[in-house]
């Protein structure tokens, strides 16, 4: 439509052409190019494309029959559209066919014939076709777990153009594919995310940035870190943006400058950045980077504290949970000193209810965590505040880290702080110190004894937390659904 006017295409499709029956079809599918917007219209067309011999347009009717979201969802006459186009050689209907067979939508699950179609799809052209092979074993959401058949397919993904596979091809030399790590290689990672970061993957560069400032390529190396982030960011990545924001604003790898770092949050909360739209309120309510305005930073920070208890997992795991206790310490401090009015009387009184007094103390402890089958170490935060059913800050983390990375915190290790919690409350003492003092004990208790197997005890830690988002320990993404035309 870009490259021909619709009339010379509805010329075309009168006289039969089985292509341009597919672009008519999709100019009113969308609404696009002075089409009108007629979803039955579009349909009858694919439907005489295909007659012609499109497996494309096949593929695409079967994409409306079972995922528009205007569409008369009828999966098992999807599957057959995708079993038409794929007889027909279109390779993305031949891999909507197998995702439609690993999923069981319209058609009885069959792994083993998923993978086959998936593998036809690749041959036919389609590189996205070898990822989601890689993500079917990589991970066992459908007990297919076999982290080498999962790096082979990526690495086939890699080398066809997928940029959507660099990001778990490199992540599995990151952090290892064996159970304990031992076959890590982080240059090796590093390799793949430059390869895809210069190949156009915004993400890449972001973990690329991440990788610079973990020290696991040995000494931190904030410049090169905040230079991938600046690339990240100059291909569009929120997460990017984000980063490099921060870099900006605490002067780590670039020159401090606050008006850069407040200007580079606006562009990241307008990608889509949720923590980076609470950052433009913090930097608000505190007048750095930027003229202080306490009412646009009350809204915002309003704002972005009501997802903290929205029902919808995915609107609260959207911020990490620490950031939730830093929006709600300069919300409160500005309605201490009377900058912005209360919206009720007891706002003030529930909000430190929720999240701890302003200055209270805060502590970070390490805990085992369990990625995709990948043991690693995640720091969490604990703070004194007066939640019911003995809720500790734990339990939102363990929630985010399920939520958003699919990695679990071992039940016995939640149970625990749980535990000391209530010790704590029934005690009128801080359930911080408390903690401090217990899981300290716990470690002099085992050193007392080296003799036995180090039981998998959260471990006390620097108090100050992180400002940024903890590190994905395993897949960053997750396995892609039917695609459309």
């Amino acid at each position: 439509l870009k490259l021909r006017p619709l009339s010379a295409i509805r010329a075309d499709a009168e006289k039969g052409d089985a292509f341009a029956l597919y672009l008519l079809a999709l100019a009113h599918w969308d609404g696009v190019g002075g089409a009108a917007k007629d979803i039955e219209l579009s349909a009858a067309l694919l439907r005489r494309s295909v007659a012609r011999g499109s497996g494309r347009a096949a593929g695409a009717l079967g994409f409306y029959l079972c995922c528009d979201a205007v569409g008369p969802k009828n999966e098992k006459e999807a599957v057959e559209w995708f079993r038409v186009g794929s007889w027909l050689k279109f390779a993305g209907a031949t891999r909507n066919l197998g995702i439609s067979y690993r999923d069981g939508a319209g058609v009885k699950k069959d792994l083993k014939e998923a993978v086959r179609l998936l593998e036809l799809s690749a041959s036919q052209g389609s590189t996205r076709a070898w990822s989601d092979i890689g993500w079917l074993y990589n991970n066992n959401e459908h007990g297919l777990r076999d982290k080498v058949k999962a790096r082979g397919y990526f690495q086939k993904a890699v080398d066809g153009g997928d940029l959507s596979a660099f990001m778990p091809l490199a992540t599995g030399y990151w952090y290892g594919i064996t159970p304990d790590g031992s076959d890590k290689d982080p240059r090796k990672a590093l390799e793949i995310l430059v390869r895809g970061g210069t190949a156009g993957c915004g993400e890449c560069w972001y973990n690329a940035g991440l990788l610079f400032g973990s020290g696991d390529l040995g000494a931190v190396d904030e410049a090169l870190a905040y230079n991938a982030f600046m690339k990240g960011a100059e291909l569009g990545d929120p997460s990017a943006m984000l980063e490099a924001a921060r870099k900006l604003g605490g002067g780590k790898g670039v020159a401090k400058n606050p008006a850069a770092a407040f200007a580079l949050y606006e562009r990241a909360a307008t990608a889509g950045s949720v923590e980076a739209k609470g950052s433009v309120g913090l930097m608000l309510a505190r007048g750095e980077g930027v003229t202080r305005d306490p009412a646009r930073a009350a809204a915002i920070l309003r704002e972005i504290l009501a997802r903290d208890v929205s029902a919808d997992p995915k609107l609260r795991h959207a911020i990490y949970q620490p950031n939730y206790w830093g929006y709600a310490r300069d919300l409160g401090l500005l309605l201490e000193q009377q900058l912005v009015p209360q919206r009720s009387a007891t706002e003030l009184v529930e909000l430190r209810k929720r999240y701890g007094a302003r200055d209270g103390s805060m502590k970070r402890f390490t805990v085992p965590i369990d990625c995709a089958g990948i043991k690693s170490p995640f720091h969490v935060y604990v703070v004194n505040w007066d939640r019911p059913n003995d809720e500790t800050a734990v339990d939102p983390q363990a929630e985010w880290l399920q939520q958003e990375r699919g990695c679990t915190v071992p039940a016995d290790v939640i149970d625990s702080f749980r535990k000391l919690k209530k010790i704590a409350r029934e005690n009128n003492v801080s359930f911080v110190d408390l903690t401090v003092y217990a899981l300290g004990a716990a470690q002099q208790e085992q050193a007392a004894k080296p003799q036995q197997p180090a039981k998998q005890a959260p471990q006390p830690a620097a108090p100050k937390p992180q400002q940024n988002k903890p590190l994905a320990p395993v897949d960053p993404t997750k396995a892609k659904q039917p695609v459309g035309a």
